[in-house]
């Protein structure tokens, strides 16, 4: 996810921003996604390396393109090679020589995709379940039923209370300790 400024928190941590070759969103809610459009700003005037966008609602794609010709007084031509964007859906998969990420459907937004993303190391196969969002008090059984090590949450819609019974019980099983 991409809420914060990501170019000042690359900087932070000594990480050049061009080396950055994926970025996974979870959903288009401001706090997910706001920081790209500096990032992709930079990336479209100044970076030559390739970034991918994985997106789960197009209309994003059409916001950035007039976000750029509005920032750049010009007409952009798009899509541009340095910077590609795909719309993440159920079936998602990203696979290289290093991980596999996998998008898991939540019900977090109404009137738009929301996704978690199961991500499996190739080498050790260790699994982490990001799961960002989900919907208010976990509602209609909004909990991935996955196999992982370690599971990443935001605990914004629903109370811890509330996930340790999907996690303890959950069919599925969770090889990590709980640390809230």
């Amino acid at each position: 996810d991409a809420g914060a400024s990501i170019n000042d928190l690359l900087l932070d941590r000594n990480i050049e921003i061009n080396k950055v070759k994926h970025i996974f969103t979870t959903h288009v809610h401001g706090d997910h996604i706001d920081g790209l459009f500096s990032y992709i700003n930079l990336f479209y005037w100044y970076f030559k390396d390739e970034t991918n966008i994985y997106i789960t609602d197009p209309k994003f794609v059409d916001l950035i393109l007039m976000y750029l010709e509005t920032t750049h007084a010009k007409k952009i031509d798009f899509p541009f090679d340095r910077i590609r964007f795909t719309i993440v859906d159920e079936d998602f998969t990203y696979e290289d020589e290093n991980i596999k990420v996998k998008a898991i459907e939540t019900k977090h937004m109404e009137g738009s995709k929301s996704f978690a993303y199961l991500i499996e190391e190739i080498k050790t196969g260790k699994k982490v379940l990001f799961t960002s969002d989900l919907s208010w008090h976990l509602a209609e059984n909004d909990f991935p039923q996955v196999e992982c090590n370690t599971m990443i949450t935001e605990l914004a819609h629903f109370s811890v209370e509330e996930l340790k019974p999907k996690i303890l019980n959950n069919e599925a099983r969770y090889n990590s300790d709980l640390f809230i």
